[in-house]
């Protein structure tokens, strides 16, 4: 099933494909979720391993300047890897219409196969 959204006059535009659901309503909160928060991924599955490397080498180098302890840097790299997720992938960011929820959660049967969202003088 696909759907689409125009935001602003068709300033920004989205279109996603998903299985799963054929409620309209679902379907254009998660055009609008996209047109929000601009996604970078559907899930951490879709992130590349060196994208993940270099996040993760920059937040040791974060944690290491902060003085933290070699030994507690591994744990606090999960969570902050993970908060990161919640940043970038469309499946674990605050959802759109419950900020304590995400679209993981809000529709568990529904998956999200791929999205492309579009503003104006943006760079493909």
């Amino acid at each position: 099933k696909f759907a689409g959204y125009h935001h602003m006059d068709g300033k920004v535009s989205v279109l996603v494909e998903v299985e799963g659901t054929d409620d309209a309503e679902l379907l254009k909160a998660i055009c609008m979720h996209i047109t929000a928060f601009s996604p970078e991924f559907i899930t951490s599955n879709d992130i590349p391993q060196e994208r993940i490397a270099k996040e993760k080498e920059i937040a040791s180098a974060q944690l290491v300047a902060e003085g933290k302890p070699a030994a507690m840097i591994e744990k606090i790299l999960v969570g902050k890897i993970n908060k990161w997720y919640g940043e970038v992938c469309l499946m674990n960011q605050p959802w759109i219409r419950d900020d304590k929820s995400c679209l993981a959660k809000v529709a568990p049967g529904v998956t999200v196969k791929r999205f492309a969202r579009w503003g104006v003088g943006q760079e493909a």
